[in-house]
């Protein structure tokens, strides 16, 4: 048998004046002004069909505040079973009472059976609300993603002239188009990318004969840039 929610909270509940308790007292109250977020949490984990009898497991209050306290604190498990078992404050945020200490494989099996798809529409849910109530602000966003194991090649000197040139390059075309200023300019983009290439891949030997050409084209980005440059000042001078 699953409740919802705890329906009266601990009176020895207590959360630590540490700032990390702070927030995690703040957080709980942010949860109890959105009831409707457990009935769709419900649709996961309570089962229509299973009788009202026998022992209560994890409220669906409970299992999600302790999937969030495992996200926050990315922690396996083991571990947060437990942090759930020793801290007052994690077990205050997690509306355990008194003698309720989940195991590892109880919280897996409970938290595993919430649906991404259910997280997702909490997430809109949410966002929806706060949107409307002004406490988020759309102009910054902040992407969470799952970070992958790769190899990361060693910057070059040739990959980082390459990359000044065309960054360069690529300013200088805006500005030409936005102001119209008439400004002779050629493009070295192209050419810088070739030599970089061939740099690469090529021999000591090699090397030293293509070195000067990519320095050339970096040469000639610069002048155009000095160029760009001076027209504007004279521009906006004028």
């Amino acid at each position: 048998m699953r409740e919802t929610r705890t329906v009266q909270s601990s009176i020895f509940d207590s959360y630590s004046q540490h700032e990390h308790g702070v927030r995690l007292s703040e957080l709980s109250q942010l949860l109890d002004e959105h009831p409707e977020v457990l009935d769709l949490l419900s649709a996961d984990l309570i089962d229509p069909q299973c009788c009202r009898t026998g022992c209560c497991g994890l409220s669906v209050e409970s299992a999600y505040r302790c999937l969030l306290l495992k996200r926050i604190l990315g922690v396996s498990y083991e571990t947060l079973a437990f942090h759930l078992s020793d801290s007052m404050t994690y077990r205050s945020f997690a509306r355990l009472d008194g003698g309720h200490q989940p195991s590892r494989s109880g919280l897996q099996s409970v938290v595993r059976k919430i649906r991404p798809e259910t997280l997702q529409q909490i997430q809109e849910l949410l966002n929806v609300q706060w949107y409307e109530q002004g406490l988020l602000d759309c102009e910054q966003v902040r992407i969470d993603s799952t970070v992958v194991a790769a190899n990361i090649a060693p910057p070059s000197d040739s990959g980082l002239l390459d990359d000044s040139i065309r960054v360069l390059s690529r300013h200088m075309a805006i500005c030409h188009r936005d102001t119209g200023l008439k400004v002779r300019f050629t493009d070295q983009r192209p050419q810088s990318k070739k030599l970089a290439f061939a740099i690469f891949y090529a021999k000591n030997a090699e090397k030293k004969v293509l070195y000067p050409k990519l320095l050339f084209c970096a040469g000639v980005v610069l002048k155009q840039v000095d160029r760009t440059l001076e027209t504007l000042k004279q521009q906006a001078s004028s």
